[in-house]
């Protein structure tokens, strides 16, 4: 899993402009601090990928 502060809908807009595929997403899960949207890709190896980010904008301490 990434974090990535760039919020989720300009990411997401980024790999629609690169013809990416989404897999799954965005979808809200719980991390390991707090509740997270993600999506899911594949790598060109075909590792899967998650990039997320915190609900709130930031990990809860």
């Amino acid at each position: 899993m990434f974090i990535v502060e760039t919020p989720l809908t300009r990411v997401i807009a980024e790999l629609n402009l690169k013809q990416v595929k989404i897999i799954e997403g965005p979808v809200i899960r719980t991390g390991a601090q707090g509740a997270i949207e993600s999506v899911y890709l594949y790598d060109p190896d075909g590792n899967l990928i998650e990039l997320s980010n915190y609900i709130d904008g930031e990990a809860s301490a």
